[in-house]
């Protein structure tokens, strides 16, 4: 399974992204911190396996833009092809939605079965992990860390030693052998007192035993009546069945009869009669054969006399093939010393454009002279490297101080400008004046304006005082004209009373007091003049709100101005500080100048030009010695290959003049009528050994024919003698009455077999037999007497049964007394509470057993596989350092084993070594683990505590590892990023 791409709808910080992944197993991710690796490894496993609750403790990840909450994954699998797998935020998780190449869909039961039945937990605890999860590890002590590799193996990290210790808790608190207080423990002891009380009312009860032993003889008798009744009807059936086995029986005689009658035949060996028809068929075939192979030896051996060999025919051969080879090897010398004397003129001419370019203060001898070593390449290198870095500082100071040069005018600039904006001491008095003056009219105005309110309210008040003298009067007015009704009335004191309250309205009206009218608007209109004199109070406002803006722009420009004057001063601290690295750059760049005139008279090298230009003369020199050592190789092969051309020149004279060729012939004419020759005499003996071979073999066809007749007429002899037989006719006739005899008792045996079957247990077939040759009448007269003794016995058992429950009934009512059937009840429901309990600790029990089995074969079959793997994926980490590991099998203990036989325990190694042991286990947890196709291994900066040799050995493990299971590799780090090639690596902008 390799996941080929990821679409995030939304996921922490990304928003609708699409990420394509690399088509490589192995897919390094780089970014820095906060760039997202996190998230996106997160989101991997949120999709395979669901959303986090709420409750749940760690990040959730819900997205910082938009509402979907989810993506996709794509996955490429070998069985199913292209697999695209969909996950939104919902109930339980979220619902997954798994998308096939043929166009079906399946739910999560199919993401379940596509994942081989892994859950998260099993996930995250073998395939995707981080450093610090590493560093988790290392915390667990030597006992831990096996139970560890046990719980990650089988169910998920940590999963086993949970189930383990929560069965032990349950079957602690269900019970305990010397407790009290578990649930099983407290039920035991209930039922021993209820059974204590229970004893105690029984004993109470003498007509209860009594009616009990009373109970128990009638139940003896009935037992015995019981008996009598089954011995009666046992008989009964022996009777019918010896009915039955009569005919069988006079049958069986008759047959028994028929065998005295044939002859007796019982070692004839019947099975041996296809045998021995047999023989005689493959008998005469043989002699057929036999004749036909006597004439093929005749015709064969005619031909062998018309064939002549020579007699030195491998001396011949020998020297073919050994001129043979030197033919080609003739042709490839004489090429190759035409290249030779190619490559010659080749290597003086670039020897000699080469110490051109050198120049002309070097020569062939001062060339070899210089020391062209490593170590002199190296210091050469370091100088170079010093030199260019010099070099680089040098012009990066350069380019600094020129910089802060101009930043320092620039800033000077920049601070004339603001001391020119701010406003001097007299501008700010002036503004402070106007301010108050501003604030005074804004107080005038407010209290003219307060005035002006205050006469206005006396004015109306006065209007209203007028308004009710006059209602007094004209209330007074009504009051004398209703008095004046009543007196024509002669209603006298209601007049009187309508008088008096007519002159208190007058007293009450005369005595309201008129106000000072006529001055009152006098005052509002002066008021009024001085408040036109005055601005308005939105002027007023308007004028102080622009002295503000004005004194608060000021003080920002002076704040300003601080802050520029700061920076000026850092400015120039900085750029003293510049000119003292540059005067170190200057003073590094003359020793180096020194350090090379150095390198140059110790390696007798010409000293001229800088380092650069030394290395590429370095390398020019070292070619032409190159060169010159290829001319001497040159030659000296071209000597050694005129040599053996000479050599192969001799051989093919002396060789032409044994087999009386030409020997002015080229090589190859030689070696042509040499081959025609051994190619004749092979074709002769080639002839004369294939004869020779068909002849042995014919001859042996004809032994093993021969030997097959005799034998043949030996087996037929030795069936003649064990049927003690004459000849093959008298043997057929014995073989037919053999035939017969063996048809009869087969049915002899059925009716045996019928009678076995059918005859009554307690008598023998003798016996049964014997019974059935006597007379008729001794047999069956019993029936009749056995028939009615069985009505008797019957109706004796009914008459007990009677007894037997009326005794019942009285039982009955002893026990319906409320005490005793109290505590009975009360026994069977504790009895039955008690059982219950007990099954559940059973099954606790059970589950314990079943998974110390469990673990005990993983120990022993699966666990060595794991640890076999952690060892050579550790022994390469560590270089070799670390040879084995050791988990024992029912110890808790883990052990390291080091080159020099020296044991350590985890929690005694360095922290690096302890995680890349970790390491080393979850990954070969993640090899040795079953699924249907290689899940991908996701790992977060795992060598961050690692050396360089050791992140090198580890990288070289993960591109193994990386040969079955895709790896995603999350890394901050650019030394990291840098161990694998750059095609692998994906940056995360």
């Amino acid at each position: 399974m390799r996941i080929t791409k990821l679409h995030i709808y939304g996921f922490g910080r990304f928003y609708n992204v699409h990420i394509d992944l690399l088509p490589s197993a192995l897919q390094v991710v780089y970014g820095e911190n906060e760039k997202g690796k996190s998230t996106i490894k997160s989101f991997i496993t949120t999709v395979l396996f669901g959303f986090p609750m709420k409750s749940q403790v760690g990040a959730h990840y819900e997205p910082k833009q938009g509402t979907n909450y989810g993506g996709k994954l794509f996955l490429e699998t070998k069985d199913l092809g292209e697999v695209t797998i969909e996950r939104q935020k919902g109930k339980n998780g979220g619902k997954a939605i798994v998308y096939f190449a043929d166009g079906s869909i399946g739910g999560e039961d199919t993401l379940h079965q596509l994942l081989g039945g892994m859950d998260k937990s099993l996930f995250t605890g073998i395939f995707s992990f981080s450093a610090s999860d590493l560093q988790k590890i290392e915390q667990l002590k030597s006992d831990e860390l096996n139970r560890y590799l046990q719980g990650a193996s089988i169910l998920g990290k940590g999963s086993l030693i949970e189930l383990e210790k929560k069965l032990e808790k349950n079957q602690q608190e269900l019970f305990k052998p010397s407790g009290k207080k578990p649930i099983l423990n407290e039920k035991l002891q209930r039922l021993e007192d209820i059974r204590h009380k229970l004893r105690e009312v029984e004993g109470q009860l003498s007509q209860y035993d009594e009616l009990l032993s009373q109970r128990k003889n009638l139940s003896y008798q009935q037992i015995d009546v019981d008996k009598d009744i089954n011995r009666i009807k046992e008989e009964i059936r022996v009777l019918e069945i010896l009915k039955i086995m009569k005919p069988l029986y006079f049958k069986e005689k008759g047959i028994v009869a028929q065998l005295e009658q044939l002859p007796s035949v019982n070692d004839f060996p019947l099975h041996a009669v296809d045998q021995v028809k047999d023989s005689l068929a493959k008998e005469q075939t043989l002699r057929e054969q036999i004749n036909e192979l006597e004439g093929k030896l005749v015709e064969y051996k005619m031909r062998l006399k018309d064939i002549a060999l020579r007699p030195n025919f491998d001396q011949l051969k020998e020297q073919s093939l050994l001129i043979n080879e030197k033919s080609f090897e003739y042709g490839k010398l004489k090429e190759e010393l035409s290249n030779i004397e190619l490559e010659i003129r080749k290597v003086e001419q670039l020897i000699t454009d080469q110490t051109e370019r050198l120049g002309k203060d070097w020569n062939n001898d001062l060339i070899l002279q210089t020391q062209t070593s490593l170590t002199a390449k190296e210091e050469l290198k370091k100088l170079a490297k010093r030199e260019r870095k010099v070099h680089y500082e040098r012009e990066q100071l350069e380019v600094e101080l020129k910089t802060k040069s101009m930043q320092q005018e620039q800033t000077k600039r920049t601070i004339q400008e603001i001391l020119s904006q701010c406003l001097s001491d007299d501008d700010e008095h002036r503004l402070e004046q106007q301010m108050l003056k501003v604030k005074e009219d804004i107080t005038r105005r407010k209290e003219i304006e307060q005035n002006i309110n205050w006469l206005n309210i006396q004015s109306k008040d006065s209007i209203n005082k007028n308004k009710n003298s006059w209602l007094f009067k004209w209330i007074a007015l009504f009051f004398l004209g209703v008095s004046g009704w009543l007196i024509s009335t002669q209603q006298w004191i209601p007049a009187l009373l309508s008088i008096i309250s007519a002159i208190f309205m007058i007293i009450v009206g005369s005595n309201t007091k008129k106000s000072e009218n006529n001055q009152l608007p006098q005052k509002i209109k002066e008021y009024k003049k001085k408040l036109d004199q005055l601005q308005t109070t939105l002027e007023l406002e308007r004028e102080m709100d622009r002295i503000d803006h004005i004194v608060n722009e000021n003080v920002a420009r002076k704040n300003q101005l601080d802050l520029w004057i700061k920076q000026s001063s850092q400015e120039e601290n900085g750029y003293r500080l510049l000119l003292q690295e540059f005067e170190i750059c200057e003073n590094e760049k003359e020793l180096i100048h020194n350090q090379i005139t150095e390198w140059c008279n110790k390696y007798q090298f010409v000293h001229y030009g800088n380092c650069e230009h030394l290395l590429e003369l370095f390398g020019l020199i070292v070619e032409v010695k190159q060169n010159i050592n290829h001319k001497n190789y040159y030659e000296n092969r071209k000597i050694e290959i005129v040599e053996n051309l000479n050599e192969i020149e001799e051989l093919g004279r002396n060789i032409a003049a044994e087999l009386e060729i030409d020997e002015h012939v080229s090589l190859s004419v030689l070696v042509h009528k040499i081959a025609e020759i051994v190619e004749m005499e092979q074709k002769s003996r080639f002839e004369y050994n294939e004869g020779q071979k068909n002849i042995n073999m014919i001859e042996l066809e004809l032994d093993a024919l021969k030997q097959k007749t005799h034998y043949l007429k030996d087996e037929r002899s030795k069936w003649m003698m064990k049927a003690k037989v004459k000849n093959e006719e008298q043997f057929f006739y014995y073989a037919k009455v053999a035939i017969d005899r063996q048809a009869l008792e087969k049915e002899l045996l059925l009716l045996r077999s019928q009678q076995a079957q059918v005859k009554p247990d307690q008598f023998t077939l003798e016996q049964v037999k014997g019974l059935l040759d006597q007379d008729n009448t001794s047999i069956l007269d019993p029936l009749k007497t056995l028939t009615e003794q069985l009505k008797q016995a019957e109706v004796q058992q009914s008459t007990l049964q009677n007894k037997l429950g009326r005794i019942e009934q009285e039982i009955e009512q002893l026990e319906t007394e409320e005490s005793y059937s109290q505590l009975r009840q009360t026994y069977e429901i504790k009895t039955d509470e008690f059982q219950a309990v007990a099954k559940e600790w059973a099954t606790v029990r059970i589950s314990q057993l079943i998974l110390s089995k469990a673990k005990s074969i993983y120990e022993t079959e699966r666990q060595p596989v794991v640890i076999q793997k952690a060892k050579e994926l550790f022994s390469l980490m560590t270089n070799g350092e670390y040879v084995n590991l050791i988990a024992p099998v029912s110890e808790n203990a883990f052990i390291v084993e080091r080159y020099d036989g020296m044991r350590f325990s985890p929690d005694e190694l360095s922290q690096g070594t302890g995680e890349q042991l970790y390491l080393s286990l979850r990954l070969s947890l993640a090899l040795a683990y079953q699924a249907p196709s290689p899940m991908p291994i996701i790992l977060d900066d795992i060598m961050v505590n690692f050396d360089d040799e050791r992140k090198q050995n580890t990288k070289y493990v993960i591109e193994q590892v990386a040969e079955n299971h895709q790896i995603l590799f999350f890394t901050c780090h650019q030394q990291i990023k840098d161990l694998f090639h750059q095609e692998l690596t994906m940056v995360l902008s």
